[in-house]
């Protein structure tokens, strides 16, 4: 394309929580420190709160849509068909490919889109005399790897990807779980080959203990537990037992607790956990921006099992109990199961997560002060920026050679 400055164009669906807009969002900002000058604008179905967004990315905010099952898709909040919605999102998405002219399209998770709204768009930037390069960026985890493959064929997922899709990037490793492999991917590494790009999480924001514990009022004779779950709509009854815990607690550890509710949890619900944790030394947070000073500053890190919080979790070197969401998928539990095998974490399942077996876990791991054997490197996000620059400018190096376990684990 004769221009001089690289477009970027990015699609995350989002019908659950936010992880995967934010991914998208991180993997933005580091392009634009890589190639000042760029642009790139990223698609979704959520908008993040208090999105600060530098020059060079905005975001286009799509009709909400609500997942309920495995490739079942309903509208969130306005009162039409679901196949008006995926007209009036298809279109949109359609409209901006052709006025923005990509050079490169990162599609996130789903291949074709949700109901298939991709495929306009996946044609249009395929057919003649465009050049426009088309990724798409999976998490290591998707769901079962039955479930994805039968459902991938049942959407024509696998053909899309050998019609239309240039690389497959990975953001994980492929020693702690082959996704090619385990997807079905692997027939495609000729002609769409799949680069592992390690974990993508935004580099840590160094704080002084001191001043967040100011900031927040908190205790510094007492251990933090940090309890979070992710976006936050899923997660009230795992915060809820958790607060019944620390009761458990109260009169037995020089403990406090940091609850962050997350910004798609109800004020009904945030309302009822700031009732429950009444007479205790916690506080109850609605969001917080970065989590990263706060997981710095605890003892213990309790947290549902989502790729990024999880990830910024375990690559805090502190330890971490994790307790997997029971659905609509089994992506969080097989991302606890392989962590907890690495030695990364504990995990608790949700049908094991009474309020006295998680008050006996936590004590015993605030108790412990041995520090998880390793943690997990990060370097995900510079690779998956350096790559899509290089993708776009035509100077793209094949370099697939995956590092040891031992690399990948600091």
């Amino acid at each position: 394309m004769n221009r001089n400055t690289l477009h970027v164009m990015m699609y995350s669906h989002d019908g659950f929580g936010l992880g995967h807009v934010q991914r998208n969002l991180g993997i933005a900002r580091r392009l634009l420190e890589l190639s000042p000058g760029s642009n790139v604008l990223v698609l979704a179905g959520t908008m993040p709160p208090d999105t600060d967004l530098p020059a060079g990315i905005d975001l286009i905010k799509l009709p909400s849509i609500l997942k309920n099952g495995t490739g079942n898709w309903l509208p969130r909040t306005l009162s039409i068909h679901k196949d008006e919605l995926k007209s009036v999102r298809s279109g949109i998405i359609r409209h901006v490919a052709t006025a923005f002219r990509p050079d490169v399209f990162l599609v996130d998770f789903v291949p074709t889109g949700v109901w298939g709204e991709l495929k306009p768009t996946l044609k249009y930037l395929c057919s003649d005399h465009k050049s426009s390069k088309i990724i798409l960026g999976l998490r290591e985890f998707l769901d079962a790897p039955e479930i994805t493959r039968r459902q991938w064929a049942k959407e024509g997922a696998f053909a899309a990807i050998n019609s239309y899709y240039s690389r497959i990037f990975v953001y994980g490793n492929r020693e702690i779980f082959d996704t090619a492999k385990q997807y079905g991917l692997e027939h495609f590494t000729n002609h769409t080959p799949v680069e592992y790009c390690g974990y993508v999480c935004l580099p840590p924001m160094p704080e002084k203990m001191g001043n967040i514990y100011r900031e927040i009022g908190l205790d510094t004779n007492r251990q933090l537990v940090l309890v979070t779950g992710g976006g936050g709509r899923d997660a009230f009854p795992m915060m809820k037992n958790c607060l019944e815990a620390f009761r458990f607690l109260y009169n037995q550890s020089a403990i406090q607790g940091v609850f962050v509710a997350g910004p798609l949890m109800s004020q009904k619900e945030v309302q009822t956990l700031r009732n429950a944790a009444t007479g205790l030394p916690v506080r109850i947070l609605d969001y917080v921006r970065d989590l990263k000073p706060l997981m710095d500053c605890a003892g213990l890190i309790v947290s549902m099992a989502g790729y990024n919080t999880l990830v910024e979790a375990v690559g805090s070197g502190k330890r971490v109990l994790a307790i997997p969401r029971s659905g609509p998928s089994m992506e969080q539990k097989l991302r606890a199961d392989a962590f907890s095998r690495l030695g990364l974490l504990e995990m608790l399942t949700p049908d094991l997560a009474s309020p006295g077996c998680l008050a006996k876990r936590i004590n015993h791991m605030l108790k412990n002060t041995k520090m998880p054997p390793s943690s997990l490197v990060q370097d995900g996000l510079d690779r998956v920026a350096e790559r899509l620059l290089q993708l776009g400018r035509n100077d793209y190096r094949v370099d697939n050679k995956m590092s040891p376990l031992n690399a990948c684990l600091g």
